[in-house]
């Protein structure tokens, strides 16, 4: 009796994961989800779902898996919350919506303006929601339209503009490619505000288009990467340039790769940043905050105009001094827009102290308060290598 109990217990513990078990067929597996406005003032939610069904060139606006064809469905709903909104899609598709494997969040530019803590709640607060997921702001175009443009590149679109970001973050440095988990932990940091990858559209969205869009490798419309969306605590409040964008993973010791065009068209030349080192350290001087950077970069130069020689070691002097300068002042530059125009901690100064000079951090905000960032000097120190000028040392 007492090895049938047993046998009985053991069998509970092992199977209880089988009571909450769904089966796939039972599925929408959402791939990604736009979030922008209605008219009404209510949640517009666009979806792609994965097409988990065998490739059927019948299957009305779905676009499935045959050669030149996409693996995802889009939907759309509308609802006060986005919960509702999502729940809604059951009536369109007769399945619940799967978001565990979600990849890509869009925003528009209306809804980032808002509280973000508001948008993201949803997703933090379940424990099956996804928290891997890319967030991308809409740039001058909205979620529905970027959703609904299907690639020829990747059957999955999901992952074509996944793929647009994050290679623009590795060969550019003018993006970012941080998951949710990434962006919350700078939200809720002392002294940082958070900064997100913004897509946009290429050329024309014609509505005639839809999934016809994925058959042709010119087609009308294409979503690409675009500046970086910056906030304050909690709401968006602009774009960085291309080459802020660059500085800001630079000042974060963050930066894959870069590219600077030096000079003019017939004087100049182009710049490839191959590696960076960065550092800060914190100090107080006079009753002065001031942050010291170190930036330690290998550069190549990957293209020179006619004028432009590099012939002796000291014009390789010069241009080295060039690029030290032209980064340099382009921080400095990104810095102080940050603390007098921008007006959002991008960098993330005051957390520097929070970290390493805790009790000068409690001075500086018992002091200036929300206006601390104007209060902490920057000091840049640049120093480039040249690990290559090029297999001829000067033009044809």
């Amino acid at each position: 009796m007492k090895t049938k109990i047993f046998i009985l217990i053991v069998a509970m513990f092992l199977f209880n994961g089988l009571a909450n078990s769904r089966e796939l067929n039972d599925l929408a597996i959402l791939s990604s989800m736009g979030i922008e406005l209605d008219e009404d003032g209510n949640y517009l939610i666009t979806v792609q779902i994965l097409n988990t069904k065998k490739p059927d060139s019948s299957s009305g606006n779905s676009s499935s898996g045959g050669s030149g064809t996409s693996n995802v469905t889009v939907f759309k709903s509308n609802s006060s919350t986005i919960h509702g909104a999502l729940r809604d899609i059951v009536l369109q598709s007769s399945k619940k919506i799967y978001i565990a494997h979600m990849e890509l969040l869009l925003v528009s530019e209306e809804v980032a303006k808002t509280d973000m803590f508001d948008i993201l709640d949803f997703f933090i607060r379940d424990n099956e929601n996804s928290n891997n997921f890319i967030l991308a702001v809409t740039k001058d175009t909205t979620p529905k339209e970027v959703l609904e443009i299907l690639t020829p590149l990747e059957t999955n679109p999901t992952q074509s503009i996944k793929n647009t970001i994050k290679a623009t973050y590795k060969n550019k440095g003018t993006t970012i490619d941080n998951i949710l988990t990434e962006n919350i932990q700078i939200m809720l940091k002392p002294g940082m505000n958070m900064v997100a990858a913004s897509v946009g559209i290429d050329g024309e969205v014609k509505k005639e288009e839809g999934s016809d869009n994925i058959n042709s490798s010119a087609s009308s419309a294409k979503v690409i990467a675009k500046e970086l969306a910056y906030f304050d605590k909690k709401s968006l409040m602009g774009y960085l340039t291309e080459e802020e964008g660059l500085y800001y993973n630079l000042g974060l010791d963050d930066l894959k790769s870069g590219m600077l065009n030096m000079g003019t068209k017939e004087d100049g030349y182009v710049v490839e940043i191959l590696n960076a080192k960065s550092s800060s350290t914190p100090r107080v001087e006079n009753d002065k905050y001031i942050i010291d950077f170190n930036f330690d970069l290998s550069c190549a130069i990957t293209e020179i105009s006619r004028e432009k020689k590099i012939e002796t070691f000291d014009e390789e002097v010069i241009i080295q001094k060039e690029i030290e300068e032209r980064i340099k002042n382009g921080f400095e530059s990104f810095a102080n827009k940050c603390k007098n125009e921008y007006e959002s901690d991008l960098i993330g100064f005051g957390n520097i102290y929070y970290k390493r000079l805790n009790k000068e951090y409690e001075k500086l905000m018992a002091k200036y308060g929300d206006d601390y960032l104007k209060h902490i000097d920057i000091n840049t120190n640049v120093k480039v290598k040249l690990v290559n000028e090029g297999s001829v040392m000067s033009i044809w």
